[in-house]
């Protein structure tokens, strides 16, 4: 390992290289006495299963971190995602390999780095999208749970708008939330408020992009009803079709009234928090779209990145651009108070945390060394093997390259002002 370069004495350089040496032995160490006194051996080659559902999972994340250089790249390097999981937070901190020994029924344990900048942003980065998503789709879960405990009702209310394929996305946004603003202020809505029929509601924004008819804006709205049954519930959700079309045309836009509100039952609204998602998944399991369907902005990224679709980069870009800084889940006031579900910050949601230490990568070894072009590769390792030694080998080999890398994702490493990202720093 190489010193790190900062402004300290030699001393204390010297001192912080030989921690971090002898943190490393201490975790290879450690390892090797624990491997003894469970009776642990590396999960390949021992299910067939497990292995399947592992290397499946570190697909996913090779996709990903591609996907996210491409995010990248189309965003001019301006942008988090730039730095995500690739830039050091300090030059005088190392980088930390964990090993998660939290299995679920499909992958097991999973690898992590600790020590990288993470942007957090549900919108431009694939990786901090699907941490930030699983913990939203949990906290979703656990609101029907309450919600159905307590004996409410809960619907799901869709409003949406005509659209062509000439709509600015920005703007059909704009307007959309403006007609949603004008129909919380009728009396209709004021109504279910108070007099305690309404208990509170939670709207997803989501959006897709169709060839012929352009970008396609859509809320899904959760809403909590204090009523005795769903058929009480869906009757008076139902008076807000019209007025609902009304404040379209009150924020200029237009929609039949069939299509452009839609309101439906539990079952629906638990089968739309369960599957909540799958799209992304199935773009990030290489599914193919059905014909007619609209792309979501994770299938124009992809489409972008490994199609060279230039048409679809800008789409993801004006998408990317249009919902930066925007919440992923709209819950009403006092609702998450009231159901007992804390709210976790996408900065919390999207950090992979820190469990069994395998070892640590000084900021040299892993910008001027070149670690962090085998950062798919090292977690894999880990993964794998689950033996330190073995990880370190791949670190330090500088003959290996990531297959994420490529094209014009390597250019990325001759970029000298994206040289370590810590110029784009927040």
């Amino acid at each position: 390992m190489s010193y790190l370069e900062t402004d300290r004495t030699p001393n204390q350089v010297s001192d912080f290289d030989n921690a971090l040496e002898a943190t490393t032995s201490f975790a290879v160490e450690s390892h090797l006495s624990n491997s003894v006194q469970k009776g642990d051996q590396p999960p390949l080659g021992k299910d067939a299963k497990y292995v399947g559902h592992l290397r499946v999972s570190q697909e996913k994340r090779r996709r990903v971190f591609r996907l996210q250089k491409g995010a990248a790249k189309l965003l001019d390097y301006k942008e988090r995602v730039a730095n995500c999981r690739w830039s050091v937070q300090r030059n005088d901190q190392p980088v930390e390999v964990h090993l998660h020994r939290k299995p679920d029924v499909k992958s097991g344990s999973f690898a992590s780095y600790y020590g990288l900048q993470t942007c957090a942003s549900v919108w431009h980065c694939p990786y901090c999208a699907r941490k930030i998503s699983e913990v939203r789709r949990g906290e979703l879960n656990s609101l029907l749970i309450w919600a159905r405990a307590q004996g409410f009702v809960v619907l799901m209310m869709t409003l949406t708008t005509r659209h062509e394929r000439s709509d600015s996305l920005g703007d059909q946004v704009s307007r959309l939330k403006d007609a949603k603003r004008r129909m919380r202020q009728r009396r209709d809505w004021k109504a279910m408020k108070t007099s305690g029929v309404m208990i509170g509601t939670v709207t997803a924004t989501e959006v897709t992009h169709g060839q012929r008819n352009g970008w396609h804006t859509h809320f899904h709205e959760l809403i909590i009803l204090n009523v005795k049954t769903q058929a009480e519930g869906v009757s008076i959700i139902e008076r807000l079709r019209d007025p609902w079309i009304v404040c379209l045309k009150a924020s200029g836009l237009d929609g039949l009234p069939d299509r452009a509100f839609q309101v439906q039952g539990a079952s629906a609204a638990g089968t739309y928090v369960t599957k909540w998602g799958v799209a992304e998944e199935l773009t990030l399991a290489g599914e193919k779209r059905g014909r007619g369907k609209g792309r979501t902005p994770l299938q124009l990224l992809a489409d972008t990145v490994e199609q060279d679709d230039y048409q679809a980069g800008q789409l993801w870009k004006e998408f990317a651009l249009t919902f930066k800084g925007k919440r992923q889940l709209v819950w009403s006031n006092g609702l998450r108070d009231v159901a007992g579900i804390d709210e976790i910050s996408d900065e919390e949601a999207s950090d992979d945390g820190e469990d069994e230490l395998l070892g640590m990568i000084d900021r040299d070894t892993w910008v001027d060394g070149g670690a962090r072009l085998r950062r798919a590769l090292i977690l894999e390792e880990a993964e794998n093997t689950r033996d330190p030694g073995a990880v370190f080998r791949i670190v330090h080999d500088r003959e290996i390259f990531d297959p994420e890398l490529r094209n014009e994702q390597s250019l990325v490493i001759d970029d000298k002002d994206f040289h370590g990202g810590e110029v784009f720093t927040e």
